[in-house]
């Protein structure tokens, strides 16, 4: 299987997410998060963001063989998070993830990819940026 660079603008469906306060909260004593007013742990946590938006898409383009990515030689190169308002727990949000951009240097593949999630309204409420690094093989 090789890479396949005209794969920008493909696009991945997650499954809704419930923001499950239960799980949030485990998650939150599991890296050592300290509770915030009324015993409630800081939100968001920008790491577990990735459980809402990253996984339910990024095993799709990983495992997308119209895509053809060599996830044996790949490195997570960057990751960010931003969100446009506070999220509540036991709202859902719908995932969505786009290939925006691949660049090719020196033997590398990068790729940009991009993900939203929705609340019930359809508006944009959380993102996520990552770049993953791929070694092309000779």
């Amino acid at each position: 299987m090789s890479f396949n660079p005209d794969c920008v603008g493909t696009r991945y469906q997650g499954t809704p997410q419930l923001l499950d306060r239960d799980r949030h909260g485990a998650y939150a004593e599991a890296v050592g998060a300290s509770p915030g007013s009324e015993g409630e742990f800081i939100r968001p946590l920008a790491c577990f963001a990735a459980v809402y938006l990253l996984w339910p898409v990024v095993p799709q383009l990983f495992q997308d063989p119209e895509v053809g990515l060599d996830v044996e030689h790949l490195l997570h190169g960057e990751q960010e998070f931003s969100f446009e308002r506070p999220l509540a727990f036991d709202e859902t949000i719908e995932p969505q993830g786009l290939i925006a951009q691949v660049d090719r240097r020196r033997g590398m593949i990068f790729l940009d990819f991009r993900c939203e999630g929705r609340d019930a309204s359809q508006a944009v409420v959380a993102r996520a940026r990552s770049l993953f690094v791929v070694k092309e093989p000779k």
